[in-house]
């Protein structure tokens, strides 16, 4: 392979590496996460476009081609993931909000009031005295420096952000090599890419160096432009550290992965 051939060879792997999406679109997800979930996402996915590359060479993604079913089931597969991925996505935001209504809506009731029987005008009158002692009490306390020990407190409702419960830190937790891995596998049209790709550029004197190093070349070039993907994301995610970025964050990338998912098999 000349110098020219293999600077042609690098533009097209340039081009699958900056070709929108769903392997673009995740790394941007988990990159705005933090960046290391990035660039475990980013390795997952680049492991699967090796995966790609080989049976390309091997002649087995030629099935493909061949068996256009083959192709369709394993587009509908792809798509059906990435729904899922994106539902799964929107549950945990919708149990945060719901968690968030649920502590606004507590509120903060004084000790005795609280605990004075019902159903008579005595406890009526001793709660709004108790009451106003408490308050009394409470505003002297808080005068004095001292702190408000005599009311009930609404519970603390966790940030979304990683340390939050349910859904949302579950997926934080779990690791998103699995999703980039099987995202990728799943995206027949990484592997029509290469079937088109390589009958073009490779010799008929085709060594095992030389197909070694074309491969190498499509993993370090979509790499390099995830790690870019990565670090931005990270820095748009940092500005976003809020619960509340973090919610509009998720439900926005639950909705594109949705749409994802419903298309891919229709391209």
């Amino acid at each position: 392979m000349t110098g020219a051939e293999y600077t042609a060879f690098l533009g097209a792997a340039l081009i699958l590496a900056v070709t929108p999406g769903p392997d673009t679109f995740l790394t941007l997800r988990y990159g705005a996460q933090s960046f290391r979930r990035g660039l475990i996402y980013a390795s997952a996915a680049a492991c699967g476009i090796t995966v790609w590359a080989v049976l390309a060479l091997s002649g087995l993604a030629a099935l493909l081609q061949t068996y256009p079913a083959a192709r369709t089931v394993l587009a509908v597969c792809g798509g059906l993931y990435l729904t899922f991925l994106g539902l799964r996505t929107l549950w945990g935001v919708w149990q945060v909000e719901r968690r968030i209504r649920a502590g606004a809506r507590a509120v903060v009731v004084p000790y005795a009031a609280a605990e004075a029987p019902a159903g008579t005008e005595a406890s009526a009158g001793a709660a709004s005295q108790s009451a106003a002692g408490v308050d009394s009490a409470r505003h002297a306390g808080t005068a004095g420096g001292g702190a408000d020990t005599l009311t009930r407190k609404p519970a603390v409702v966790p940030a979304a952000d990683g340390g939050a419960p349910g859904a949302g830190a579950r997926e934080r937790r779990r690791s998103p090599f699995p999703v980039g891995l099987l995202s990728s596998l799943t995206n027949p049209k990484t592997g029509m890419f290469f079937l088109a790709l390589f009958p073009a550029f490779l010799p008929r004197e085709q060594g095992i160096v030389l197909l070694a190093g074309l491969v190498l070349t499509i993993v370090a070039v979509f790499a390099l432009y995830s790690l870019v993907l990565a670090a931005s994301a990270a820095g748009l995610g940092r500005r976003l550290e809020s619960r509340r970025g973090t919610l509009t964050m998720d439900l926005v990338s639950g909705g594109v992965l949705v749409l994802l998912g419903l298309s891919i098999p229709f391209f």
